[in-house]
């Protein structure tokens, strides 16, 4: 596929939304994964926004089930490492089979993962006021079959196209209702055919960035607009002492929630453990394709809360253990080891709740909470390999 962009330009997006009102928003499964399925913390939980400002928040029913699916993936995950560690404790700390019965009674509460999924998304739908769109009153058949002969966005050229048959359904889905309304639908996705098929139609605006969508709620923006103008002044100054204080601590709080995937070029086998992570300095970056460094998410009278994105420059401390395969015993066996520190960035989202009187003096505020979410990150390392030596690698 082509590596034009695959969002629309403020112009575009102008003239769009000059042409139908702003009506829905609907989230990707890849954007609900890449948030670690975590419905109730973060943006995810802040979608009823859009419901208060009069624009639906919608769920094709093929998302949801993929959603509901990857729930009940995770429970399952999470159900056994708990188990396996209950095993061990039971060994190790001589927990008692009526102790560990009881861990497991008050944590599972007699529960499957596939209810306690069932539960934890009717939850979180109920809370953001979602409503489910069924692909049979809405998608329809020609245009899918269209779409996949003739290769167009979200299938490819070339790869299995049946993969991409639930992203067309969901797509034509929330196509055919933004038709049937007259309406302009935000769709937030990671994937790039979600992205290049939205950006070909004159009723769905693509966006990359979940905080973006935000934007769009004018009256929201309107109130909080000052008080951010402020926030960003002080901090441009360096005056917003206590940000600097209460993030650099909210980032050392939080580091261990930031997932690295290692990956090693070496002939050997090896095991990777990250010791440790180190944030040595950070700065505020713009957010997406936006010329500014903050957006406002929640208002109150009292209480604004909005989301600037952070670039930490940081240092990884991972130690790696090697094998040889042994075609004798027909097993791996230890062979050496050694510890690489690597300088890399991260980037995160954080959600700063300021408190004030802010329709009495809305450039009056203080901090009262910092909300983290780390971005992945991927490490490559070349030509490591088992140290005989007393310092290690590099």
């Amino acid at each position: 596929m082509s590596n034009t962009n695959t969002t629309d330009s403020h112009q575009e997006i102008s003239q769009k939304l000059q042409q139908r009102k702003l009506s829905a928003i609907v989230i990707d499964t890849t954007e609900f994964d890449g948030r670690k399925l975590k419905l109730h913390s973060g943006l995810l939980n802040r979608l009823d926004e859009f419901s208060f400002a009069g624009i639906q928040f919608l769920m094709p029913d093929v998302i949801y089930r993929e959603l509901l699916s990857h729930l009940i993936e995770h429970a399952e995950s999470i159900q056994t490492n708990i188990l396996n560690a209950l095993g061990t404790a039971s060994d190790c700390w001589e927990l008692s089979s009526d102790a560990a019965t009881q861990i497991k009674e008050t944590i599972f509460q007699s529960k499957s993962p596939e209810d306690q999924a069932k539960e934890r998304l009717g939850r979180y739908l109920h809370k953001t006021q979602c409503n489910i769109l069924p692909a049979e009153e809405n998608a329809r058949m020609t245009p899918l079959i269209n779409l996949y002969f003739d290769a167009q966005p979200p299938f490819e050229a070339q790869g299995k196209k049946k993969s991409e048959f639930p992203d067309a359904i969901a797509l034509l889905t929330v196509d055919q209702w933004a038709t049937d309304n007259d309406a302009c639908v935000l769709v937030v996705s990671r994937d790039k055919g979600w992205l290049d098929y939205c950006k070909n139609s004159d009723k769905l605006i693509p966006l990359k960035h979940l905080q973006l969508a935000f934007g769009y709620l004018e009256t929201l923006q309107a109130k909080a607009q000052i008080t951010c103008d402020a926030f960003m002044q002080l901090y441009g100054l360096g005056k917003e002492a206590s940000l600097e204080s209460d993030l650099h601590d909210a980032l050392q709080h939080s580091i261990g929630d930031l997932t690295i995937d290692v990956q090693a070029a070496t002939a050997d086998s090896y095991e990777d453990e990250v010791l440790g992570v180190t944030i040595k300095d950070y700065e505020l970056q713009t957010i997406g394709d936006n010329d500014g460094m903050i957006i406002p998410i929640s208002y109150s009278p009292k209480k604004i809360i909005v989301s600037v994105n952070v670039l930490a420059n940081v240092t990884v401390t991972i130690e790696f253990k090697f094998f040889k395969f042994d075609s004798i015993d027909r097993d791996y066996i230890p062979f050496g080891s050694n510890t690489a520190r690597i300088d890399t960035e991260a980037q995160l989202e954080c959600l700063i709740t300021l408190d004030g009187d802010f329709e009495k003096n809305p450039k009056a505020f203080i901090i009262d909470a910092l909300e983290i979410e780390w971005h992945d990150i991927e490490i490559d390392i070349e030509g490591i390999e088992p140290s005989w030596k007393d310092d290690h690698w590099p």
